[in-house]
């Protein structure tokens, strides 16, 4: 629900509010300071972004579980200046690992 022209530049915080500052820049640690990838699984936290779950086989979610990978963006001297976010639908691996009995 957000469009390009109106959050180029401004922070993913001031843009999605409900991603805690502190735990994200944590995750994103791994990736300036060494250039790699590092990952968000919804196990350690369901969604990052609050989708609406539009898949026909999982509709009965309330929302998109989903994987994150961070990705480095090296600049042509190789420095990580930024990074892209990578959003894999895991709602059906996720339903299905719930309703397993343990």
């Amino acid at each position: 629900g957000k469009h390009g022209h109106d959050v180029i530049g401004t922070s993913i915080f001031t843009i999605f509010p409900e991603i805690p500052s502190e735990w994200f820049k944590l995750k994103t640690k791994p990736v300036y300071d060494l250039g790699c990838r590092s990952f968000i699984t919804w196990q350690q936290r369901p969604y990052l972004f609050k989708c609406r779950n539009v898949r026909p086989v999982t509709q009965q979610a309330e929302f998109m579980y989903q994987n994150i990978t961070l990705n480095p963006m090296r600049t042509p001297t190789g420095k990580v200046n930024s990074l892209f976010l990578s959003v894999q639908d895991a709602t059906a691996e996720a339903l299905a690992s719930l309703t397993i009995p343990k």
